[in-house]
């Protein structure tokens, strides 16, 4: 009798452990990439993408890269969630990306634009993606933006409306 007690315990102690660590992963689940991620230090990072486009227009996503340190930085990627990119199309940045490819991430797939670009000491340098509109919809995700390194980055929040 008491090894069919301390057998029960012992299962809903596995039992707990499971769900522990099955709500600790999805809580830090997010938070993982931060953990890995460092935020760029002496840099600012706006991004300005319109709130509404028309179907097949053409339009500018511009990120604002400003170097507040004392030396050059160098762009190393921006990412842009794949969820943004469903309904539009990327044809091509200024400055030109050196390579760019499919990433996927602990479930969150973006596309890389890589760059080697210095952006000057005190001075800011924008980036302009120049994008095209192929579907109606409501396309959101976010837009990394990674400075020397692949895991130092400061991300934003992009939504775009295509009527």
């Amino acid at each position: 009798n008491m090894n069919k007690k301390a057998i029960m315990w012992v299962g809903i102690g596995g039992l707990v452990a499971c769900v522990v660590f099955g709500v600790a992963f999805l809580v830090l689940g997010g938070t993982f990439v931060n953990w890995v991620m460092q935020e760029p230090e002496n840099i600012t990072v706006d991004v300005l993408a319109p709130i509404t486009v028309s179907k097949s227009e053409d339009f500018i996503l511009e990120v604002l890269i400003t170097n507040t340190a004392s030396k050059e930085q160098e762009i190393n990627s921006i990412d842009i969630d794949t969820s943004y990119l469903d309904g539009l199309a990327v044809i091509n940045t200024t400055p030109k990306y050196t390579e760019t490819f499919a990433n996927n991430m602990l479930g969150q797939s973006f596309q890389s634009y890589y760059f080697t670009y210095a952006v000057p000491a005190n001075e800011t340098t924008i980036v302009k993606f120049h994008m095209t509109a192929l579907k109606s919809g409501d396309y959101s995700g976010e837009i990394a933006i990674c400075i020397n390194s692949g895991s130092n980055c400061t991300e934003h929040y992009l939504r775009t409306l295509v009527e």
